[in-house]
């Protein structure tokens, strides 16, 4: 039962006990923070999902440490299902040596609830291993359907197709 009002529309109430909890989507969300990744870019995933840019914490890392991630998704609209994002830390023999695999914001704000145009801000922290071997490491990053395993293709802006469904970050770690 949506009610809308003047800056948000009320989603969703739950009541235990005593205690009575709503849920509300604001309208404008952006306005109340800052939607401009440190490193900006364009690739396009099927469903018209873009990834416009990101942010990371980090880019030098020991074993055992944690990278933060900040990832800036816009969309044209929901989704049919939903897709979770994964993060992966590749060491220089193409290993995994951590991951995050999660819904949008922790499953808060599946890709079915996405508005067109609207900026999904989604935050992922991986560890990495602490057998890690030195060298350089590369962060990978995209979307797949849980059900299927199966990852969305993903395009960079020229149109060329990605490798193993997946967006390269080198020089990390």
């Amino acid at each position: 039962m949506a009610m809308s009002g003047e800056g948000a529309t009320r989603e969703s109430e739950i009541t235990v006990g005593e205690v009575r909890a709503i849920c509300y989507r604001m309208h404008d969300a952006d306005q109340f923070f800052s939607i401009s990744p440190s490193v900006e870019c364009t690739f396009h995933f099927e469903y018209g999902i873009r990834l416009r840019g990101y942010d990371l914490s980090e880019t030098r890392l020991a074993p055992g440490e944690t990278v933060f991630v900040r990832l800036y998704w816009q969309s044209e609209g929901p989704t049919d299902k939903d897709y979770n994002i994964f993060v992966h830390v590749l060491g220089p023999d193409g290993r995994v040596y951590g991951q995050d695999d999660t819904m949008p914001q922790g499953g808060a704000m599946p890709s079915t609830r996405w508005r067109s145009g609207e900026t999904i801000v989604d935050d992922d922290h991986v560890t990495v291993a602490g057998d890690a071997p030195p060298g350089e490491y590369t962060i990978t990053l995209g979307m797949y359907d849980l059900e299927t395993m199966q990852r969305l293709a993903v395009s960079d802006e020229t149109g060329k197709a990605l490798a193993d469904n997946r967006v390269l970050i080198e020089g990390c770690v």
